[in-house]
């Protein structure tokens, strides 16, 4: 009996904490967890790092982890979308080493007149103005337009010092001496 004189509710076996339904439910919401993290930090191939950067819908921490993911694509780099992808992520992430490791590569395909196909190109920019405008600078080179590649390179100098990278602006302006700009 309790103090209030009722009798005690009869003894009966205890039922399971885990049920087949509540395992169900948690393995559901473990899952659903899972794939929103697998989905916000996928580890693409290059040319789809390329495309989820092209598209411009990364923003800060996002595009830097993939800007990382491009340099460390870079020896599985073909032709040149791919070469320039690289050495575009390397200006953008300020990197002194990358660059001077990609920078060989663009030259060449510039010097011989090389350039991404028309349909690969959106995607060069990775997703930032100073991309799209370096890829400008490089495609006008590489047609031999030296005015508008000298335009472009004037433009990459400006941007790069708004937004303080360093190994950009250097190129640029090394650029713009080379071009007699």
């Amino acid at each position: 009996m309790t103090a209030s004189g009722t009798p005690h509710a009869p003894a009966t076996a205890r039922e399971p904490i885990v049920t087949p339904a509540v395992a169900l439910a948690v393995l559901a919401a473990a899952g659903a967890v899972a794939m929103a993290w697998w989905s916000s930090h996928p580890t693409p191939d290059l040319p789809g790092a390329m495309r989820l950067l092209g598209d411009g819908d990364l923003d800060g921490a996002e595009s830097k982890r993939m800007l990382a993911r491009v340099l460390a694509l870079a020896p599985t780099a073909a032709g040149p979308a791919q070469t320039w992808a690289v050495a575009v992520a390397a200006l953008l992430l300020d990197d002194d080493a990358a660059w001077a490791e990609a920078a060989t590569r663009v030259a060449a395909d510039v010097a011989a007149g090389r350039a991404p196909a028309a349909s690969e190109r959106r995607e060069l920019g990775l997703g930032e103005v100073l991309g799209a405008t370096v890829r400008d600078a490089w495609l006008a080179e590489a047609a031999n337009d030296r005015a508008a590649a000298r335009a472009a390179w004037a433009r990459a100098r400006d941007l790069a010092a708004l937004t303080n990278r360093r190994v950009a602006a250097a190129v640029a302006t090394a650029a713009l001496a080379r071009l007699g700009g």
